[in-house]
């Protein structure tokens, strides 16, 4: 052996991100000058850095070295003990290797991150938010969750409370919130909060988010109502004036049965067996009677659309429709006849069945398409997956 080795402290300790300089020791044990290439190996060598590689030492001369160890910070550095090895290769002689050993204590750390995946959510009384959590430490965390409002007006939890996040990962939680009241003034109001997340009782992370409390009723009831009560009271002026006149004298001029049409829930088309109906006019309108409920289910910021086609050659002659919103979603719900549109409906204004009749039937022949779509964009109930909107129609099919 023409050289020895050696490291000055047996163990060092090192932060990911830091550095730490270790000494080694490199000694010429032959009698002529010699040139020595040190290099690292092992576990550690990844992150470790020789000062001096190449070396030129006199007989008996011994010069130390700094050795510069620098892991990274990222999740893969595992926490723990680790060894750092170097070689020693001399010139003259490569076979005769000599070799020097220390013990590296790579630390441990926590670097917690999290966000709210929708930082905004609207509801008139819940919502439902989803939590990431990542960890970007290089030691497996387990995160206590805390739901704080300052201002008391919503109360929430984290579904779970706690989390545990293996290094370089990130972990799903739900934030549920719950408005304390019902909003009954006219305008939404914001209500911030914030989750904290803890480990071993210090908050390592937190996040923001904000509950759009919407009014029990939409912001614009006020001049709604007023279209509504003109519309209403013009109706009726027209159905006492004109309309039910009208109506008495064609019902006494009339000849045959009239059929009695019968209301059944169905998901799709269900015929109601009878032979006839009327017109607003009073004419009679002979075939079968069918109602037709056409329920759309999307999900929030989802479009769907539920559709009948009338067989060929037949026409279908719609008397009545009814527009249902069970829950109080929001969003937007289209009836149209192919590509024509007929009718549309906000959804945040439907607050109980709407039934439309029709003065003179709308007449699809054999081929149309009578089509209710609907754009979910916001749940009346948050417990639920979707929007649930529904269109029964009262018509005539004849051949």
């Amino acid at each position: 052996m023409s050289a020895q080795a050696w490291f000055e402290h047996q163990h060092h300790e090192v932060l990911p991100g830091d550095a730490v300089t270790a000494v080694l020791n490199v000694r010429n044990i032959g009698i002529d000058p010699d040139t020595f290439a040190i290099t690292p190996f092992g576990m550690a060598a990844a992150f470790t850095t020789v000062t001096t590689p190449i070396v030129t030492l006199f007989g008996g001369e011994t010069m130390a070295i700094e050795v510069e160890i620098r892991p990274p910070r990222l999740p893969n550095t595992t926490a723990g003990p680790v060894s750092l090895s170097v070689r020693i290769v001399p010139h003259d002689s490569p076979d005769d290797v000599a070799y020097a050993e220390t013990g590296v204590e790579v630390v441990g750390y926590d670097e917690c991150r999290m966000g709210l995946l929708q930082p905004v959510l609207r509801s008139r009384r819940r919502a439902m938010f989803e939590l990431a959590v990542e960890n970007g430490g290089n030691a497996t965390s387990s995160y206590q969750l805390r739901y704080i409002d300052p201002s008391g007006r919503t109360d929430g939890y984290c579904d779970p409370p706690s989390i545990i996040v293996e290094p370089g990962t990130t972990g799903l939680c739900l934030v549920r919130v719950r408005a304390q009241q019902i909003r009954r003034e006219r305008s939404a109001r914001s209500i911030p909060f914030r989750i904290d997340a803890m480990e071993n009782g210090d908050t390592v992370a937190t996040t923001n988010g904000t509950f759009v409390q919407a009014p029990l009723l939409p912001e614009r009831f006020n001049v709604t109502t007023g279209w509504v009560v003109g519309a209403v009271l013009a109706l009726l002026l027209a159905w006492t004036g004109v309309i039910r006149p009208a109506i008495r004298n064609a019902a006494d001029d009339a000849v045959g049965d009239l059929a009695i049409p019968v209301t059944t829930e169905g998901a799709a088309v269900d015929s109601g067996g009878g032979n006839g109906s009327t017109d607003g006019s009073g004419q009679s309108l002979t075939g079968d009677v069918l109602n037709l409920r056409l329920p759309v289910t999307p999900i929030v910021g989802e479009t769907l659309a539920a559709t009948y086609e009338v067989p060929s050659g037949s026409t279908l002659r719609v008397t009545d429709i009814v527009v249902q919103n069970p829950q109080l979603d929001q969003g937007l719900l289209v009836i149209s006849r192919g590509d024509e549109v007929l009718l549309t409906y906000n959804l945040a204004n439907v607050f109980t069945d709407i039934t439309v009749p029709f003065v003179t039937p709308l007449a699809f022949e054999g081929g149309d398409v009578l089509t209710v779509s609907a754009t979910c964009s916001g749940l009346g109930d948050a417990s639920a997956a979707t929007c649930t909107p529904a269109v029964l129609v009262s018509a005539v099919l004849t051949d």
